[in-house]
């Protein structure tokens, strides 16, 4: 699984917001926009930064409700980890969680393609391992199914030459039968002998 796929899943749509623009402002567009980062742009589109709920929250614990008033380029984060769409999400919850931010940027070609977020690399990785799960537990069904064929055929095989061994007079040539039929699924179902 890599980057393209969570776009894909999730779209790639990017808010964006200038360096010059105050804290206030981009804590109103977080809110507005119902998401946890803005990517911070210069004039040309570059990234210069990642304006995060956590950067506004730590810049008022430091200063108190002025730093609202304060730029975003004074509590960005900086400089930016960015991937590009090929990237694993292996390689970016790695990325994300030595460096302990949790906002990426995607670029592809020098061009801003999507943000991504550890929630949504979490995600994407769950999904794989709940495919895996689905996987396995189908393997396991499929061969307690062989097994319990043949196992059935031969309690069943088993069951019949008791009875036979039962009745007067004993036919041992029935108890025979009944016992290599009861072989024969066994030898039948023997993966050494395919």
């Amino acid at each position: 699984m890599n980057v393209s796929n969570i776009l894909a899943r999730k779209g790639r749509r990017v808010f964006t917001v200038k360096s010059n623009v105050t804290l206030a402002t981009a804590a109103s567009l977080l809110t507005k926009r119902r998401v946890g980062a803005l990517v911070v742009t210069g004039a040309d589109r570059r990234v210069t930064g990642i304006i995060s709920e956590r950067d506004i929250v730590q810049a008022v614990g430091r200063k108190g409700p002025t730093a609202l008033r304060s730029s975003v380029a004074k509590a960005m984060t900086k400089p930016v980890v960015m991937c590009d769409e090929s990237s694993t999400v292996h390689y970016i919850m790695n990325k994300m969680t030595r460096g302990r931010f949790r906002h990426m940027p995607v670029m592809q070609h020098g061009n801003l393609t999507g943000l991504v977020s550890m929630g949504d690399a979490v995600k994407s990785r769950l999904g794989t391992l709940e495919d895996a799960l689905t996987n396995t537990e189908s393997i396991i069904a499929s061969i307690a199914h062989e097994v319990r064929q043949p196992l059935a055929a031969i309690a069943m095989n088993g069951a019949a030459a008791s009875r036979y061994l039962q009745r007067l007079p004993v036919d041992i040539h029935e108890v025979r039968e009944g016992l290599n039929s009861g072989l024969a699924v066994m030898s039948a179902n023997d993966p050494k002998r395919t």
